[in-house]
């Protein structure tokens, strides 16, 4: 979901290059989505030019104005290659915090490479902190996943949801969610058997602890998988650290079982 009501939505975009243009293409002929107001851009030759008919008024510095007197309420990032530092930047600038702030996914979550709508989402602390940019072949990753069994532990979590988002992208012939949560592997799962629906691709939550062996294995030689993305994990060091046995049982214990059931 891209996270728009219906409607009463006035919007501006912050990047008026690429990005921004094919953003805006979509929100003129979506009526739906709300009234595109206009841009803001650093570019000084980008400033007061128009585009698609709709202005750019100015640059970063000058957005609280541009709120105030256009009277916005959503804003958009479009910058796919910003660094954290910039988009931290630019959230810090818009001082009305009732503006609801969207963006465009950095280029190594756009793994396609593809803009649209659909994609804009909620503005994620991993957005501030910033990710170096990172260039992929997509052929060899499409050659890695296409028509393969692929499993992905720790699937109702924040990495694991989002490796399987990624790999949804490249159809594989199964993909088999593991997660010992049942609530995050509830909500990956609907999500994805959503947007997929249709595609030959079998999507199977599966309820298990990757410390449980005797599981693991029947679990293994049931599904067979050929690809094992493993991101089951105790990730919060300082919290881990007042319960070292756990850590050591999740993160050394399972990751040992699940990459003997790999051999």
């Amino acid at each position: 979901k891209s996270g728009f009501k219906r409607g009463g939505e006035r919007i501006l975009i912050i990047g008026a290059g690429d990005a921004g243009e094919v953003i805006s293409r979509e929100l003129i002929r979506r009526c739906d989505l709300g009234t595109l107001i206009g841009f803001i851009d650093d570019d000084k030759e980008k400033i007061g030019k128009r585009i698609h008919n709709i202005t750019v008024f100015g640059s970063v510095k000058e957005i609280n104005d541009v709120l105030e007197k256009e009277q916005i309420n959503t804003v958009i990032i479009a910058i796919p290659t910003a660094s954290g530092k910039q988009i931290k930047r630019i959230v810090e600038n818009i001082k009305n915090k009732k503006v609801k702030i969207k963006i465009l996914p950095g280029l190594y979550e756009l793994v396609d490479g593809k803009v649209s709508v659909s994609r804009v989402r909620e503005v994620r602390i991993e957005d501030l902190l910033g990710r170096e940019p990172v260039d992929l072949n997509l052929e060899e990753i499409s050659e890695y996943l296409k028509d393969k069994r692929v499993m992905v532990t720790g699937g109702g979590g924040s990495i694991g949801g989002e490796l399987a988002r990624q790999i949804c992208r490249f159809e594989p012939k199964s993909l088999v969610l593991l997660d010992h949560s049942e609530n995050g592997l509830f909500h990956i799962n609907l999500e994805l058997e959503g947007k997929w629906a249709g595609v030959e691709m079998e999507i199977v939550p599966v309820v298990a602890d990757i410390r449980n062996r005797d599981k693991m294995n029947k679990i293994f030689k049931k599904y067979m998988p050929e690809v094992v993305f493993h991101a089951a994990a105790h990730k919060h060091v300082p919290m881990m650290e007042y319960h070292p046995d756990e850590a050591v049982m999740n993160n050394i214990i399972g990751t040992k079982n699940v990459a003997e059931f790999c051999r």
